[in-house]
């Protein structure tokens, strides 16, 4: 009976015994665990995690699972092939085992999609893990410094180089009047933040841009510098030059040599494509060449009118007109006296009458000034008066009054013509 005794209390050790040697301290767990990390042996390193792990890194907002922290020691072993953790010190308290370490590799692989930078990065960092009973990692927290990983990994690179160059293509290829070359560093939704509409759609806004671009033939952009303002935003400090040769909006050259200061505000997208456009001096060319007023809001409504009458869309006159419109007509070609049409219906007629009695060989407009509602154009005209078959050419003045961008009156004088 005493050998049994005797033999009791050895038996309950030796169980001890072999239970705590076929289970790792949590120490030698996270010495195997980062062990096999850094031998990119992901398999071996998973068998340290439960399936249901909850992974906490500075850079995610929210717990990792084990697939997608085992797919981020994947990217960081192929961009740090070198890599290693060392555990300088452990600890336990409370059921948490907390360490530090440091992490040391040299990134000479693609991370994440990123060109490798060359540059060696050491960084310290706080590990702190709970285990289950069966001596898996249930959760693992870890916290480093992010900014100084990112400003050791980007050491003498420009994290924005990519963004610049692209900026500058898209300018350089509007330049050379390379539209194709432009459209491939854009979005297909890049939306120029034109006046009183944007033009969505990158060759939208290329058609836009080569109305400017016509006027100006040689124009250039220098771009003095290029300033990052966050979420995908640069400010870019611009000096655009050319010579007003070619006509704009209807207008005619003014021969003019202008170079004009500008900030100009781009967005990118997370691929690297411009996805939108706008200035703070968007009409400063325009300005320096004495087109000034083609800003005025009232301005686009009138041009567009005359671009409707040049192609004959009358109902598209009628639709940017008010309901109650007025148009005073002083031609004495058209009619010997002054005459008015009130509404739609009149002035519909009018524009069937006008075609009837008039021929337009040239319709130019050469001055658009507006104050506030009032647009006051000037044009040049020739055309021929059907009923006396005779040739006329002579300038017409035309006044506009826009309200809530619908024309609610117009008056039209003619001058004393000359017949040809």
């Amino acid at each position: 009976m005493k050998k049994i005794m005797f033999y009791l209390p050895m038996m309950v050790f030796m169980i001890s015994f072999v239970s705590a040697k076929g289970m790792n301290s949590p120490k030698q767990t996270i010495l195997d665990f980062y062990t096999a990390i850094d031998a990119g042996a992901i398999e071996k390193a998973s068998e340290f995690l439960s399936e249901d792990v909850k992974v906490y890194l500075p850079f995610s907002p929210t717990a990792m699972d084990k697939m997608s922290y085992n797919q981020i020691r994947l990217a960081f072993k192929a961009g740090f092939p070198d890599m290693k953790h060392s555990v300088l010190e452990t600890s336990e308290s409370k059921g948490i085992i907390s360490y530090k370490a440091l992490f040391t590799g040299t990134n000479t692989g693609s991370l994440k999609g990123n060109p490798p930078t060359g540059n060696y990065v050491e960084l310290p960092f706080l590990g702190f893990v709970k285990m289950n009973k069966s001596g898996k990692i249930t959760e693992l927290n870890v916290q480093f410094d992010l900014s100084n990983f990112n400003a050791q990994l980007m050491k003498g690179i420009n994290p924005h180089a990519a963004a610049e160059a692209s900026i500058r293509k898209a300018y350089s290829s509007l330049e050379r009047k390379d539209f194709n070359a432009f459209a491939s560093v854009c979005a297909n939704d890049f939306t120029e933040k034109a006046d009183p509409e944007p033009i969505v759609g990158v060759w939208n806004a290329i058609e836009y841009y080569k109305n400017f671009l016509s006027a100006f033939p040689d124009i250039k952009f220098t771009i003095e510098s290029i300033v990052p303002a966050g979420d995908n935003t640069y400010y870019l400090k611009t000096l655009a030059s050319g010579t007003n040769t070619g006509s704009f909006a209807g207008l005619p050259a003014t021969g003019k040599y202008v170079s004009v200061p500008d900030v100009d505000i781009i967005t990118m997208n997370a691929e690297g494509k411009c996805t939108s456009h706008s200035s703070i001096n968007h009409n400063g060319m325009i300005t320096a060449i004495g087109y000034g007023s083609l800003a005025n809001p009232s301005n686009a409504v009138v041009m567009d009118v005359y671009e409707k009458f040049g192609k004959g869309d009358v109902p598209a006159i009628l639709s940017v007109c008010s309901e109650d419109v007025l148009f005073d007509v002083h031609d004495r070609l058209f009619d010997t006296k002054a005459r008015k049409f009130k509404g739609k219906a009149e002035v519909g007629s009018f524009f069937k009458e006008l075609s009837i009695m008039f021929k337009y060989s040239k319709f130019q407009p050469t001055r658009f000034v507006a104050d506030g509602d009032d647009v006051f154009v000037t044009i040049d005209v020739a055309y021929t008066h059907v009923p006396s078959g005779k040739n006329y050419s002579t300038n017409y003045t035309h006044q506009f009054k826009v309200v809530n961008g619908k024309i609610v009156y117009f008056r039209g004088m003619d001058s004393f013509q000359q017949m040809q």
